[in-house]
């Protein structure tokens, strides 16, 4: 220092005052060591705090450079609409639009809507200027030491600005940007103006911006007129308005996996908490859910976390949130209407946008979203399952039904048909069965004799179709009841028999293979439930879209292609936010394996019958009845499958109940999923030139004993 200040150019008098400050915080040797250190530590500290405050300084500095200027309210109001098309540019669905807006004075909302959106949303709009410091020291405690849980620090003043003049990305200088400009927003305007644009503004999903209009969409009501129930649901609804629409998939909390009587066994569920975070999923509203030991579960839903956010800022008595939840159960919303095409694909690909990019940004960005769908195959595909409706309903009970198209080579999904009736309440019909977890029965069976092939064994290998004992009092049954002795795995794979699936089980190496060998394919199933031999019977739930994924691996030669439903989107200026991009796959079955389950699957002399050939092209199809116990303790079909393919299509059915109640004890894959599968893949294939299964050069033929499985000699009789 003495050195420093001899060459500075600095008044004589000012040298002498900073060299007696500098003897002042300087430790001096004679002092003991720990308060050297100490003295030391409070010097770098408050270096360091100095320090932090130029760097705060100059971010605002830097980052509050060229944005834009806001002199009124009003010039938040940005927005434009965006617009989901299919893969030709025909509209399908419009995001946004003033005509579905209209704004209220906040004199004119329900105070109970106020307290519900602040309790959720910012319990401490009122006493901060426009960000949450608590908050932020939190999420930097997490970000840098790891202390504390992942958390977002947007206010209501934050959320009103983003995404109307910044990019969506999830940058650290955007979050200053943001926080800049609320900033000054809460200097500008007072908190009940930025309120009252905020609740007049957000977007409650089914295109319904600001709360008047989303009170009237959901309740036929005004916003003053909103109950604490009806201010609850709807204060939860802008965290993620797609997903939580009363019209969507997600309207009630629900369990992800179906447990046994034996798993339950295992462990102890008390409460919703006691589940892993991937064994439900929580809805708009809560749900109680029956279980097989006869316990009764309840999962709650985001109006219930609502309620008690409200209950722990003294805004409701307990008395009054438990009453609001109980309501909440028996709301009835109004129903409801929009002009949107094929809105079960059309609602699950705004979801995932949303989820990448913000719902605000997506709801008013002015994007322009192009998907794969292709509309001649979506309208065979709609025309299919609505034209077998009615016959499945009376005949079966099968009241709903959902179909899967996807191009195997690029894994660009095609049609989705996701129920019935997305507008039948009666039938669930908002319910996207296409997305929702499903015991896929027999249809699961290709892929356990696929590995066992791996391990040697073919098409030709001789099983015995005969009563087998599988553990202690577990004799399980064909679905005919019959035995059939001797048989190759081409005829019990192709005719679905059970017994020699459950051996190919244990061939193929027990799940303890099976599970990870499912994981290129695209199916994840849960490694700790323990399925034992019923899982080559498919009592691992999948998902429709995922098992059509799954099947597009065998018409593609063993490679599997991520599967998108996107093909561009531009934002409102015409720039490429993404683009979908042929990739090289991954290799997940050996062609060789690929081309023998298709040959079998393809094969008419081993076939169930015609509802499983499309004359005039080569397609394989598997079908798949999952059971499940009615009040009696009798087993009674709960789901029906169709998956097939060709060279250039691969699709899907499923069939059943959307709140999986069983059907008929006459119904199976084949009576309930094939015809609609038929329909739709032989107009669909209509316009596509034929084309065989590429049979790999390795392949070869021969005969064998169809006795033992062994090469005939020369003494083997002929027949």
């Amino acid at each position: 220092m003495h050195l420093f200040l001899k060459f500075a150019i600095i008044p004589l008098d000012m040298k002498d005052k900073i060299l007696d400050f500098y003897e002042f915080i300087r430790p001096h040797p004679m002092l003991p060591l720990w308060e050297r250190w100490l003295r030391w530590a409070g010097i770098f500290t408050g270096a360091g705090f100095i320090a932090f405050f130029f760097l705060i300084i100059l971010a605002f500095l830097i980052y509050g450079h060229g944005l834009p200027k806001i002199e009124s309210l009003d010039d938040i109001i940005q927005a434009q609409s965006t617009v989901i098309l299919d893969r030709e540019g025909n509209e399908l669905y419009t995001l946004h639009g003033e005509e579905k807006r209209k704004r209220v004075q906040l004199e004119e909302i329900s105070p109970y809507l106020i307290d519900a959106t602040l309790a959720i949303e910012d319990d401490q709009f009122f006493n901060h200027g426009g960000y949450d410091l608590p908050c932020y020291a939190k999420a930097i405690a997490f970000e840098v030491l790891g202390v504390g849980v992942r958390r977002g620090c947007s206010t209501v003043t934050q959320q009103l600005i983003k995404n109307v003049f910044l990019t969506p990305e999830q940058t650290y200088s955007r979050k200053i940007k943001e926080l800049i400009m609320a900033i000054r927003v809460e200097r500008r305007f007072e908190k009940e103006d930025i309120l009252s644009l905020y609740l007049n503004e957000i977007p409650y999903g089914n295109n319904a911006f600001g709360v008047e209009l989303a009170a009237q969409t959901y309740f036929g009501k005004t916003a003053k007129e909103l109950e604490l129930v009806e201010s609850a649901i709807l204060a939860g609804l802008p965290k993620a308005p797609t997903r939580y629409s009363p019209y969507g998939n997600h309207k009630h909390s629900r369990l992800l996996v179906e447990f046994t009587a034996d798993d339950l066994k295992k462990r102890t569920l008390n409460s919703w908490r006691d589940l892993k975070i991937e064994e439900y999923s929580r809805g708009l509203i809560g749900d109680h859910i029956d279980l097989p030991n006869g316990q009764t579960l309840y999962i709650n839903g985001r109006v219930d976390v609502v309620l008690g956010e409200m209950h722990e800022n003294g805004m409701i008595t307990e008395a009054e949130k438990e009453f609001a939840i109980a309501a909440s159960h028996n709301v009835e919303f109004k129903p409801y209407r929009d002009s949107i095409k094929y809105p079960h694909f059309v609602l699950w690909v705004k979801e995932l946008v949303e989820d990448k990019y913000g719902k605000e940004f997506v709801e008013q960005g002015g994007l322009q979203i192009y998907t794969t769908i292709d509309p001649k195959l979506q309208e065979f595909a709609e025309d299919a399952v609505s034209n077998f409706h009615e016959r499945n309903t009376t005949q079966f009970s099968a009241n709903n039904a959902s179909l899967v198209a996807i191009h195997p080579q690029t894994g660009q999904i095609l049609s989705m048909v996701g129920s019935a009736d997305y507008f039948d309440e009666e039938i669930d019909g908002n319910v996207n069965v296409a997305i929702r977890h499903r015991q896929p029965g027999s249809s699961f069976k290709p892929f356990v004799y696929a590995l066992s092939f791996l391990n040697g064994y073919g098409p030709g290998t001789v099983m015995y179709d005969v009563e087998t004992q599988f553990g202690p009092g577990e004799y399980p049954q064909n679905y005919d009841g019959e035995f059939l002795g001797p048989i190759s795995i081409r005829k019990a794979l192709a005719q679905s028999r059970n017994i020699p699936a459950i051996k190919s089980y244990f061939l193929a190496g027990n799940e303890e293979k099976i599970i990870p060998f499912m994981k290129p394919f695209g199916i994840q199933l849960d490694e700790n439930i323990g399925y034992g031999w019923p899982l080559s019977l498919g009592t691992g739930e999948v998902r429709l879209l995922d098992l059509v994924g799954a099947y597009t691996v065998f018409a593609n030669q063993g490679i599997k292609k991520n599967i998108s439903p996107i093909l561009k989107i531009e934002n409102r200026n015409g720039e490429i936010l993404e683009q979908w991009k042929d990739t090289p796959g991954v290799p997940a079955l050996d062609p060789q394996v690929a081309y023998l389950i298709s040959d079998i699957l393809s094969d008419p002399s081993v076939s169930l019958g015609p509802r499983m050939q499309v004359p005039g092209h080569t397609v394989a199809a598997k079908t798949g009845t999952s059971n499940k116990k009615d009040e009696h303790g009798e087993n009674v079909p709960s789901n029906a499958w169709l998956l097939g393919y060709s060279t250039k299509l691969a699709a899907g059915v499923w069939a059943g109940n959307a709140d999986g109640t069983g059907m008929n004890y006459s119904a199976s894959g084949y009576d309930v999923a094939g015809p609609i599968w038929d329909e739709f893949m032989t107009n669909a294939l209509a316009d596509m030139t034929p084309e065989p299964f590429r049979r790999p050069l390795e392949i070869v033929d021969i005969q064998i004993n169809g006795e033992t499985g062994l090469i005939p000699s020369e003494i083997t009789p002929p027949d």
